[in-house]
């Protein structure tokens, strides 16, 4: 799946995407987000963070920037939150996150997301100007 193994000499490593390995990953990922299974700690730090505004990310200790107040209230409410005080998620890594495991929902007629399946043939429709 490596076109390059030649790592050592700083030389870029790049992943080999044909279909069939491409398909391998797509299962994967289907299979695991179908089951439930979204890493532990990514669902108790959205859970932690919710619909907060203005927190800061402290690169030093690698978690939230926030006072010891707010941390102190929000293990009161789960006592889950005190390994996040430790280490949280950075900003990229739960980008990442959020896009792969975040809940697609529409509504509608021709509503669809990933963990639907197959895309119907009839739901599929191309608009000309």
């Amino acid at each position: 799946m490596v076109k390059n193994n030649n790592v050592a000499s700083g030389s870029q490593v790049s992943a080999v995407w044909n279909n069939q390995n491409t398909t391998i990953v797509c299962d994967m990922c289907i299979k695991e987000v179908e089951a439930g299974n979204r890493p532990e700690q990514w669902k108790i730090w959205k859970e932690l963070i919710g619909k907060e505004t203005g927190l800061g990310w402290n690169s030093k200790l690698r978690t939230i920037d926030s006072s010891d107040k707010w941390w102190h209230n929000k293990i009161e409410i789960n006592p889950k939150y005190v390994k996040l005080n430790r280490k949280g998620i950075s900003p990229n890594m739960e980008e990442k996150f959020d896009r792969m495991f975040m809940n697609t929902t529409s509504t509608g007629d021709h509503a669809w997301a990933p963990s639907s399946g197959v895309l119907s043939t009839h739901l599929v429709y191309f608009q000309t100007n």
